[in-house]
C-alpha cells in the first residue's frame, strides 16, 4: 500500500504537481493516500490529474479531503460486500448499522432522530437493501410490542418479511390496499393524537410505515389524494410516534415533491442517473457523483453536513433465514402462554 502511495506520488510530480505523501490511512473500504502540496496554486489542477489516473490504472480513484494535509487521493476497493456477519448491528432499540464511511466508521440510523426518511437513487443502486437492514435491525432489537411496521409495496420484494410479529398486515401490494393501510394509520394517529391532547404525554409504541415505490402511488392518478395523505401523517405522526420510511427509484420532482420532502427531515441518496434527479433528492450534484451500487449519502440531524458511506449489504438468504428463527421463537413463545 505504501508502495502504491509513493508510486501516486511519483506520477503526480512527473505531471507537474509537486507533493510528498505523508500519511496513508486503510480499511475494508477505501485506501486513502495523503499528501501535502509543494505550491497551494497547484491545487486547481488536481481533479483532471486524478481523472486521468483513474483511467490508467482502472481503479476508482478520488480526490478527497485530509484533515491534516492539502489533500489526499482515496481508492475504494473493489467488489467490498459488507453484511451483518461481518458486522453486528447496532444493539439498540430503534437503531440500525447502515454501513461505513470511508474512514471505517460505523454510519448508525436512529429511528427515533430520524423521523421521517426520505430514500431515491437510481434502479439496482441498493435501495430496497437500506430498507431491509434498517427492517432487519429493528425487528432483531424491538419485540411487537416496542415496534409495529406497516408495508406498502407493489413490486411485492418487501414481503419477504410478511411472517414477523412486528409485521401489523401482509404487504399491501396494490394502489388499494395502500390507500387502505394509509387510511388506517391515519385513524391510529387521530386516535393517539385527541388522547395526547387530553392526557398532555403519552408514551406509545412506535409505528413505522415503510413505502418501497412512491412513484407507484404518485404517478397512478391519485397524487394529490397520496401526497396529502403522507404529508397529514408526516405533521401529525411525529408528536405520537409515528415514522415514515419512503424510498423511491425515480427522485423526480412529480414524486419527491416539495411537500413531502420539507416532512422528511432525514435523506439517504443513492446514486442516481442525472444531476437533475440528484439535486431533487438532494439538493445539490453529489447524488449523482456516487461511485454505483451501495454508495450512499445521508444528511439528517445526526450528519447534517452529509455522510458518505458504503452500506451493509443485506443477502436475501440471510433475511430467509432470520425470519424462520424469528417465526419459530414467536411459535415457541404462544405455545408457552
Amino acid at each position: 500500500m505504501e508502495n502504491f502511495g509513493k508510486e501516486l506520488e511519483n506520477v503526480l510530480i512527473e505531471m507537474g504537481l509537486y507533493c510528498v505523501l505523508k500519511q496513508t490511512i486503510d480499511n475494508e473500504i477505501t485506501t486513502k493516500y495523503e499528501f501535502e502540496l509543494q505550491n497551494l496554486k497547484d491545487f486547481q489542477k488536481l481533479t483532471k490529474a486524478i481523472k486521468i489516473m483513474a483511467l490508467c490504472y482502472h481503479k476508482d480513484i478520488k480526490l478527497a479531503e485530509s484533515e491534516k494535509y492539502h489533500f489526499a487521493i482515496e481508492i475504494k476497493k473493489k467488489e467490498i460486500l459488507l453484511n451483518s456477519t461481518n458486522y453486528e448491528n447496532e444493539d439498540k432499540k430503534g437503531k440500525a448499522l447502515l454501513g461505513l464511511d470511508t474512514d471505517g466508521n460505523r454510519v448508525i440510523f436512529d429511528i427515533k432522530k430520524a423521523i421521517h426518511t426520505l430514500i431515491g437513487g437510481a434502479t439496482g443502486m441498493g435501495k430496497t437493501n437500506i430498507i431491509n437492514n434498517i427492517l432487519y435491525s429493528l425487528m432483531k432489537n424491538d419485540s411487537n410490542e416496542d415496534t409495529t411496521i406497516y408495508l406498502i409495496d407493489i413490486k411485492k420484494e418487501l414481503s419477504i418479511w410478511d411472517n414477523l410479529p412486528q409485521i401489523a398486515s401482509k404487504t399491501a401490494k396494490n394502489c388499494s390496499e395502500a390507500l387502505d393501510t394509509l387510511r388506517k394509520i391515519t385513524e391510529i394517529m387521530e386516535k393517539r393524537f385527541n388522547k395526547l391532547s387530553k392526557q398532555k404525554e403519552e408514551d406509545f409504541p412506535r409505528i413505522i410505515v415503510v413505502i418501497d415505490e412512491l412513484a407507484d402511488l404518485m404517478l397512478s392518478g391519485l397524487k394529490t389524494y397520496i401526497e396529502s395523505k403522507i404529508a397529514h401523517i408526516a405533521q401529525i405522526g411525529r408528536a405520537v410516534n409515528i415514522s415514515l420510511i419512503i424510498a423511491t427509484q425515480s427522485p423526480i420532482a412529480k414524486v419527491c415533491t416539495n411537500l413531502i420532502k420539507a416532512n422528511c427531515p432525514t435523506v439517504i441518496a443513492l446514486k442516481t442517473v442525472s444531476i437533475p434527479t440528484s439535486r431533487v433528492i438532494l439538493d445539490n450534484k453529489n447524488a449523482f457523483e456516487l461511485s454505483g451500487v451501495g454508495e450512499c449519502i445521508i444528511r439528517n440531524a445526526d450528519y447534517p453536513n452529509e455522510k458518505k458511506f458504503n452500506a451493509l449489504y443485506l443477502d436475501k438468504s440471510e433475511i430467509l433465514k432470520f425470519v424462520k428463527e424469528k417465526e419459530n421463537e414467536y411459535i415457541q413463545q404462544k405455545k408457552k402462554k
